[in-house]
């Protein structure tokens, strides 16, 4: 099977994405922004107030994190900041 046929529908989702994102969230591609990175202090309140948010379910996301996975997709989960 040809390799570009493979490909054709995974360009198609990330231009979609990327349409979204610019269409809902003003975001544009064509902007250099730095990769932020949170420190572990930074992360651990968060996590904390999600894990306490879905009722100490956090469990519930690896379970999401395969399905997607197992579709071909990610998971990325973010709270409002």
């Amino acid at each position: 099977m040809n390799n570009s046929n493979n490909l054709a529908p995974v360009s198609q989702a990330i231009r979609s994405s990327w349409e979204r994102c610019e269409r809902t969230h003003n975001l544009s591609r064509d902007v250099g922004n730095p990769i932020l990175r949170l420190q572990t202090s930074e992360v651990a309140p968060r996590l904390e107030a999600l894990i306490e948010h879905i009722g100490g379910r956090h469990g519930i996301f690896r379970k999401l994190a395969g399905v997607a996975s197992d579709a071909g997709h990610c998971l990325v989960v973010t709270d409002k900041d």
